[in-house]
């Protein structure tokens, strides 16, 4: 260390007092909370067509990553909603496309939420719940999300 670098001062302090730390410690850790998922599984190309979780259901479609690269996903976007995950760039749209429209047809969903990363390849996420609606005949309500890379959430 280079001279000066360090300082070493002598002052009277209390007793350590276990307990104490206990308390502080308790009271700085962050806290973890556990929500429910109320359905399994919630990849889009294995979740059921028909189930009765989707009774009366407001769907999330959410890309793989967005709740990855977003803190607050669960609390802002997830609240409610029945989650269904895909990514768009590895799987095919097209499928996705059929079998959400499949799953619209078949159960009474009552809106849809779509949380897409900005990068372009999600944008298929997108495409894929509109070419669904259209498909299933249904006018269900749609908002839209999309997450930038720094994970701020944008309504669209």
């Amino acid at each position: 260390c280079p001279q000066g670098a360090i300082t070493i001062i002598e002052r009277e302090a209390e007793d350590f007092n276990e307990e104490a730390v206990k308390h502080q410690k308790k009271k700085t850790e962050p806290k973890i909370e556990q929500q429910v998922i109320f359905q399994w599984p919630v990849k889009l190309n294995l979740v059921p067509i028909k189930a009765p979780f989707y009774e009366k259901a407001n769907l999330l479609i959410a890309a793989d990553c967005a709740a990855v690269a977003c803190g607050s996903f669960r609390d802002s976007l997830m609240a409610g909603k029945r989650p269904i995950i895909g990514c768009p760039k590895f799987d095919d749209a097209r499928a996705y496309a059929q079998k959400l429209a499949e799953i619209l047809r078949q159960n009474n969903i009552t809106a849809i939420t779509i949380a897409h990363m900005e990068v372009p390849c999600c944008s298929g996420l997108k495409w894929a719940v509109d070419k669904a609606l259209e498909a299933s005949g249904k006018e269900i309500p749609v908002r839209r999300y999309e997450i930038s890379v720094s994970g701020e959430i944008n309504e669209l």
